[in-house]
């Protein structure tokens, strides 16, 4: 045994260390179920990338432009797409989705996301590097 519980193995087996702590990776916390009056929304085939927006889509699309204006707080294109299908199947997924979306508007805001690659932000001495 050496210092803070750490073991190492004994002399003339291959060298090893063992640290102290449960074996293997800790388990993943199970996910709280989300009530809801509509209950769990059933499972759809997920559409190809290239697919127009759906009835229910555009409806989540529609809620969230009301919620958060018509430029979506200026989000890709791409991104709403991905937040509305990629949360289509949560019980609550209007509200959930438009959640989801104003926390990366305001994430991209906050990390000025836009202006990462216009030349005029570069840092001054970028030209050197």
């Amino acid at each position: 045994l050496v210092g803070n519980g750490i073991r190492v193995a004994p002399r003339g087996q291959p060298s090893r260390l063992f640290l102290p702590g449960p074996p293997g990776p800790a388990p993943r916390p199970a996910r709280p179920a989300m009530a809801s009056a509509q209950g769990p929304r059933p499972r759809r085939p997920p559409p190809q990338e290239n697919d127009p927006l759906g009835p229910e889509e555009l409806e989540v699309l529609a809620a969230a432009k009301r919620s958060m204006g018509d430029d979506l707080m200026g989000l890709p294109q791409d991104i709403v797409v991905q937040f509305l299908r990629g949360y289509d199947d949560e019980p609550d997924w209007v509200n959930h989705t438009v959640r989801m979306l104003q926390g990366v508007g305001q994430w991209r805001a906050r990390e000025r996301c836009d202006a990462i690659l216009d030349p005029a932000s570069a840092p001054p001495g970028r030209a050197r590097f």
